[in-house]
């Protein structure tokens, strides 16, 4: 953030864990994983990615509560790293409930009022 102040409306955040591909991997697994054809199912699971969030209370935001909306995800990666992108959200920009759509696979939707 440098020299500016913290956010102050609400935010959307999107976050990326890189991990290291598994050195114990069969060589063809490793290379599936460096062409994006495997996702980082390993430990830690997102919701705790998500918890790292609170270190940028008064640096990056006032409160993380103005967090609205967001992603996360897990990748393999030969550089390891966490991507953290933050950017204010205009209300324009609210997303509308929807129906779930009939997905190709098998998914879970919920709408809980």
């Amino acid at each position: 953030m440098g020299e500016r102040p913290p956010f102050e409306g609400p935010c959307r955040v999107e976050l990326t864990a890189a991990f290291p591909i598994p050195v114990s991997w069969p060589k063809w697994r490793q290379q599936s994983a460096r062409e994006g054809e495997e996702w980082a199912t390993c430990k830690p699971d997102w919701e705790n990615l998500a918890k790292c969030l609170d270190a940028f209370n008064e640096l990056v935001w006032r409160d993380d509560k103005q967090v609205v909306m967001g992603t996360i995800a897990k990748i393999y990666s030969e550089k390891p790293r966490l991507v953290v992108v933050v950017e204010p959200l205009a209300v324009a920009e609210r997303p509308q409930p929807r129906a779930a759509a009939k997905p190709a696979m098998p998914m879970l939707a919920l709408e809980v009022p």
